[in-house]
């Protein structure tokens, strides 16, 4: 393994897990999107000055993980407007 393969391994895993502890501790949902969007710019860094993909590789493939955490959100907030509606 590449050094920029182990760095993106590292970037994925920690955002990961600081996305799980956020939605589990109820944080704001905007610390959540704030974090999504770090940790995609710097997969994007990496793979555009340390792996040597054009821009649009690079971004595309970085910023994957943006849609799936748009629609992460809208179900948690579904779940939780659904659970104060039970109360």
């Amino acid at each position: 393994m590449s050094i920029p393969d182990i760095l993106l391994g590292l970037v994925t895993i920690i955002s990961s897990i600081i996305l799980i502890y956020m939605i589990i501790k109820d944080t704001d949902l905007v610390y959540v999107i704030y974090t999504s969007i770090i940790a995609s710019v710097l997969l994007f860094c990496i793979r555009f000055f340390m792996m040597d993909f054009t821009a649009g590789k690079a971004f595309l493939q970085s910023f994957n993980p943006i849609i799936v955490l748009i629609i992460i959100v809208v179900i948690v907030i579904l779940i939780r407007n659904f659970i104060k509606k039970k109360d």
